[in-house]
């Protein structure tokens, strides 16, 4: 399942929260792009919350881009996004400043040493769900 809200949907809702936008939950979404999704915090750089749940389609690089400026994030929702790898952990730990609540069930290319670096560079992490 999922909804039809698409990139231009988005868009507007973006557009017109602008820098105000501290929670957004694109879960399910499947016709919003990789390429929209890394140009989310061209307009939206102050997530606290970011849900984007069974996004299988969606790359790694576009999450990166927006954990890249968006370093406020604390909560951070990705279960069953199955593309995210070392490489997105690596800029998570790069930007991403003090991180409590991190969901990455069923993202299954997260290795023993990324789930390690998590915990090391978030000392004050609340919750992590691995994948299972």
């Amino acid at each position: 399942a999922g909804t039809l809200i698409s990139d231009d949907c988005l868009h507007g809702v973006i557009t017109y929260s602008g820098n105000l936008l501290e929670y957004l939950d694109i879960s399910n979404c499947k016709n919003i792009t990789s390429e929209y999704v890394s140009q989310i915090s061209l307009t939206s750089n102050h997530l606290v919350v970011f849900k984007a749940n069974n996004m299988t389609h969606i790359s790694a690089e576009a999450f990166s881009e927006v954990v890249k400026f968006n370093e406020n994030i604390e909560v951070l929702s990705l279960a069953k996004c199955v593309r995210i790898h070392s490489e997105f952990i690596d800029s998570l730990c790069k930007y991403v400043l003090d991180l409590v609540d991190i969901n990455l069930s069923s993202c299954w290319h997260i290795s023993n040493k990324d789930i390690l670096k998590l915990i090391h560079n978030f000392p004050n992490v609340e919750s992590i769900t691995l994948p299972k």
